[in-house]
């Protein structure tokens, strides 16, 4: 694993972050599924801990107990979005021709990311964003991925975490804003 030592700012939440998937957390910690680490109080004063992490899960890693409910789908969700990832599935061969099907169809229909996309309809955002709009941020295209994929029969989640930062050479450390915060999906 990689032994990592963190220092955190304040933010009043009780997030911890670390790389990949964490093994070793601090003992004022706890562990939830999805490899969350959570302080047992509010960050409110910079800390410091150290944690491992494993790189080298593999497509694999999630437990079967898990992938259930990574196949989950709201009972509301919009009837074009359950067809669309169902028809990717009665097309695919494998789960990689899926991902493809659903790679392709944000090519091919111009999705724009934006941080600025405007107002998706409240009443149904997701096909708002998928179907009308076709522009929005980091969260409309992981949670839209994430449905599409679990309506083809495709375990995934949302992941929500840190892309990127600063290297200091003097210092070496990598340090990391909120400006870098991201979400992505697991499939």
């Amino acid at each position: 694993g990689i032994l990592q030592r963190i220092t955190l700012e304040p933010h009043n939440q009780r997030w911890l972050f670390a790389l990949d998937r964490p093994v070793r957390s601090p003992r004022w910690s706890r562990s939830l599924p999805g490899n969350i680490i959570q302080a047992l109080w509010d960050v409110k004063t910079p800390i410091r801990y150290e944690i491992r992490s494993r790189t080298d899960a593999g497509p694999d890693y999630l437990p079967r107990v898990n992938q259930r409910w990574a196949l989950q789908l709201p009972d509301d969700l919009n009837n074009r979005i359950v067809e669309l990832g169902r028809q990717w599935r009665n097309k695919a061969a494998t789960v990689f021709d899926v991902i493809k099907q659903a790679e392709n169809f944000f090519l091919e229909n111009n999705f724009i990311y934006t941080l600025n996309p405007g107002e998706m309809n409240l009443d149904d955002p997701l096909a708002d964003f998928l179907f009308n709009k076709r522009m929005g941020f980091c969260e409309h295209f992981a949670a839209a991925f994430t449905l599409l994929m679990r309506a083809a029969d495709v375990p995934a989640r949302v992941i929500v975490g840190y892309q990127g930062g600063e290297y200091n050479q003097v210092g070496k450390y990598l340090e990391v804003r909120q400006s870098e915060a991201h979400a992505w999906v697991e499939v």
